[in-house]
């Protein structure tokens, strides 16, 4: 009997570890070089997060917004003014972190009804 139950013991500190899922913790705070694809135009600009690993908030070095963190999935916006278009725009971001030090989603532009909505792709590195 003492025999059965160490060897039980053993099988199963065999087994555990192969069973534990592996949570990576994705910290998105720091400054990240994005890149925008849309329309055959390349963009490139800074962004700097600041707060938890799961909120706070971002800007671009002109305008501002907030970010979220939910596993490996990353969600922020920025809304600044246009002097030029006088006009309020707002820049929408889904991705997911492909690694941890980059990310890489879809973005959506929104002018205000001025002009229609520019969507692209984006990627990020630190």
């Amino acid at each position: 009997m003492k025999k059965t139950v160490l060897l039980l013991i053993f099988i199963s500190l065999l087994i555990l570890p192969s069973c534990k899922k592996v949570e990576d913790n994705y910290n998105i705070v720091g400054t990240w070089e994005l890149v925008f694809q849309s329309d055959g135009e390349t963009y490139t600009e800074q962004y700097t997060f600041a707060g938890s690993e799961t909120i706070g908030t971002t800007t671009d070095g002109y305008s501002t917004g907030t970010y979220t963190v939910l596993d490996n999935t990353v969600t922020f916006s920025i809304i600044g003014w246009s002097t030029n278009l006088e006009v309020t725009i707002t820049i929408t971001f889904l991705g997911k972190f492909d690694s941890k030090n980059s990310m890489s989603g879809s973005f959506i532009t929104n002018y205000a009804d001025l002009f229609p909505d520019e969507q692209g792709t984006w990627t990020a590195t630190r």
